[in-house]
């Protein structure tokens, strides 16, 4: 078993094309926290593309008033990321929806989230791995920026942090996309 121990959840990862990389840690560690107002005391959270679920995880332990809303595509990452989630202390606070990030933008209700976190499929323009799992995750075939820049925008609330970590190969292009969708970008 494939196991990475974190402090009140362990991250199994024998199914998820994506294991647990420095990028990930550093992302759950440096978002910021949630909107909450007076009359929003329990912030809701979007991990977009959760893969093992870690970055959830992350958020659950660092917000403990928080609900996250986990979304993967993957058919193996789900298995990890149910896992993950059932195991941990903050199960009651996280759901799971396995679909493309695309159709639950399609599903979901408007500026509805305090925060939205993703470590995106940043691999723009290149060759595809043979693995249908990992070029998913790698690669913005699957998810376009402009896509997530735009949906992200759609589902945030007003005062909402949206965070990503991107290469910066690529982040001239990512940060147009969102300032496109009405973003403005802060460097961490």
């Amino acid at each position: 078993m494939n196991v990475f121990h974190y402090k009140q959840f362990d991250i199994q990862q024998d199914h998820a094309a994506m294991k647990v990389g420095t990028d990930c840690d550093l992302l759950g560690a440096m978002t910021p926290c949630p909107v909450t107002t007076s009359q929003v005391s329990s912030p809701n959270i979007l991990d977009i593309g959760t893969g093992t679920g870690v970055l959830a995880l992350m958020m659950a332990q660092r917000f403990p008033t928080a609900h996250i809303t986990a979304v993967e595509i993957d058919d193996n990452a789900i298995i990890d990321a149910q896992a993950n989630f059932a195991a941990s202390p903050f199960s009651d606070r996280i759901s799971l929806h396995h679909t493309s990030f695309q159709d639950f933008l399609t599903a979901a209700s408007p500026a509805g989230y305090s925060c939205i976190i993703c470590n995106p499929p940043y691999f723009d323009k290149s060759m595809e791995c043979p693995d249908l799992g990992r070029s998913r995750a790698r690669h913005s075939s699957s998810l376009p920026f402009d896509i997530l820049a735009q949906g992200a925008y759609e589902l945030l609330a007003d005062g909402g942090f949206f965070t990503v970590c991107i290469p910066p190969e690529v982040l001239e292009t990512f940060q147009k996309e969102c300032l496109f969708a009405g973003f403005t970008t802060k460097e961490m």
